[in-house]
């Protein structure tokens, strides 16, 4: 089952702009960053464009959409945290390029990946500690709980990053003296579960979501030895994530909408354990079906 949100394009514009001005309060940002062209992108689009070329301005404008969407989700959970911690991450988030998928290595959207999970930790009640430790220090149902997040941009790389935090997890908890202390991982499946960045146009906006789903799903079940690999016994498993943008077309009855849809699947290692049981069908499900 997944939740759907609805706001009016002047709405979206609103709020991405009150971000961005969060964003040069903090010092992090300035007219000429890239998210303030992904603003213009969105306020020009259709203004003198050929047909030839409007496929490329659709992929431009849902492309600015989604990069917006990210820095609303940011703003709303730590506007009111005073911490100089992730005020640096901000910093390299928006030193990124224009697209997320032009180069290899993109540590910007490293960082993004990071403060994006750690906004879904806030945004469910629980407290977080950005200090270097691990990517994300949380505190959930009395337990401390160490999160590696990785942004995994190639499958042949997939079971190697989940082996290695896995065994930053160990490093942690090998350093931590309750044993009730746990770690999880993150792992951002964009790149893989929709390699090429597509975006679809649809009759519908359940068609894109279904489909997102289902993509998403099927490659979890075809990669299960990956996300395993190297697992801890004090490991919860893998919480992965992905998102992916797409429009329904306009009709009589119904208005063309943009549609960003974001899936999360959790693979816990041990499910007959009681704590992974629990966060299985308690504490992750109220990582997901959050609202922008």
């Amino acid at each position: 089952m997944f939740e759907k949100f609805v706001k009016s394009g002047s709405e979206f514009l609103e709020e991405a702009k009150s971000s961005l001005e969060w964003l040069g309060y903090l010092g992090v940002s300035h007219p000429a960053s890239r998210y303030w062209q992904y603003i213009k992108k969105m306020q020009d689009f259709g203004v003198g464009v050929a047909d030839e070329y409007l496929e490329r301005y659709v992929c431009d404008f849902l492309n600015s959409y989604s990069e917006l969407l990210e820095i609303i989700k940011l703003k709303k959970a730590f506007e009111s945290i005073d911490s100089a911690d992730y005020v640096e991450s901000l910093r390299k988030v928006t030193s990124g390029q224009f697209y997320r998928n032009r180069a290899d290595q993109d540590p910007s959207r490293d960082y993004l990946f990071e403060l994006s999970m750690a906004a879904r930790i806030l945004r469910s009640g629980y407290a977080i500690e950005l200090n270097n430790i691990a990517d994300i220090v949380a505190t959930i149902e009395g337990r401390r709980i160490y999160i590696e997040a990785k942004r995994v941009k190639s499958l042949q790389q997939l079971g190697k990053r989940i082996s290695y935090a896995n065994d930053q997890i160990k490093k942690r908890l090998a350093q931590d003296c309750s044993s009730k202390s746990r770690g999880f991982i993150a792992v951002d499946l964009t790149d893989l579960v929709n390699p090429k960045t597509q975006m679809a146009i649809a009759s519908r906006s359940d068609s894109i979501v279904n489909m997102h789903v289902n993509d998403h799903s099927q490659f979890v079940r075809g990669n299960m030895k990956s996300l395993h690999k190297g697992k801890q016994s004090r490991t919860i498993g893998v919480f992965s994530v992905s998102s992916f943008c797409g429009a329904s077309q306009s009709s009589e009855i119904n208005p063309a909408e943009l549609i960003s849809c974001r899936f999360s699947m959790f693979v816990p290692y041990d499910s007959q354990n009681a704590t992974n049981h629990y966060y299985a069908n308690e504490v992750f499900s109220r990582f997901s079906n959050q609202d922008f």
